[in-house]
């Protein structure tokens, strides 16, 4: 039986989309076969639900910054405390730049072991200039050759996909979106949506409010066309 790995940082209720998209698929993956998470605890952050067939291993109390001493550490030796145990057969790595990401290169490819990563957009050209001085240093200390080790990359977006040819990177990349679980849907009576009501039409914007999902020029152009009929809802 193959028994695949995934490493994400985080998947506490405050990581936004990762921990939720990452989660998701794991819920999908375990009915087909075993499926190990590899993740930090924290206790202030409770930790996203996930299908309780799926086998958790946390890493406590981790120092993840980027360019933080390189020592022994929590997740390179929970990973082999769980190949050892289990034998891992595909290594799925979420994200990049972090102690976590570092340490699953280093014993996929030190173990020959195929190694997924999916950068969850932190390859993007605004994620790049973001804390860049830091990022410049990381990719010449180790992340570029982390991703140099990488067997294959998977992308939620062609955009995605687009970044990472743009950076050289030749292995293949399988561009897979996330996958959405949509509640069941809610009739509304009299053409009423929650408090909501009369004949505006809605613009919605669903996302965690942060600077990358371009919220401040959305305002930005709203305040500009002031358009007649409509209501703007964060």
């Amino acid at each position: 039986m193959r028994e695949v790995a995934h490493i994400v940082p985080s998947m506490g209720e405050s990581g936004g989309g990762p921990p939720r998209s990452v989660g998701q698929l794991c819920d999908r993956l375990v009915n087909t076969h075993p499926v190990h998470l590899v993740t930090a605890s924290n206790p202030e952050d409770q930790l996203v639900l996930l299908d309780p067939r799926i086998k958790m291993h946390l890493v406590l109390g981790e120092n993840q910054t980027m360019l933080s001493r390189f020592k022994a550490f929590g997740f390179g030796e929970t990973l082999q405390a769980l190949h050892a145990t289990h034998g891992i057969s595909v290594c799925h790595q979420h994200g990049i730049w972090l102690r976590s990401s570092h340490e699953t290169t280093s014993f996929a490819y030190s173990r020959r072991i195929p190694l997924i990563v999916s950068p969850r957009g932190m390859l993007e050209p605004w994620a790049l200039n973001n804390s860049k001085w830091k990022k410049k240093l990381a990719w010449a200390l180790y992340q570029k050759r982390d991703l140099t080790r990488v067997t294959a990359f998977h992308a939620t977006a062609h955009s995605e996909a687009e970044s990472i040819r743009r950076l050289g990177f030749k292995q293949p990349i399988a561009v897979i979106p996330n996958g959405v679980q949509l509640p069941e849907a809610i009739e509304c009576e009299g053409g009423k949506v929650g408090r909501f009501e009369g004949e505006r039409k809605t613009a919605l914007f669903l996302s965690r409010i942060h600077p990358k999902k371009g919220l401040p020029m959305l305002l930005d152009a709203w305040k500009k066309l002031s358009p007649e009929g409509w209501r703007l809802v964060i």
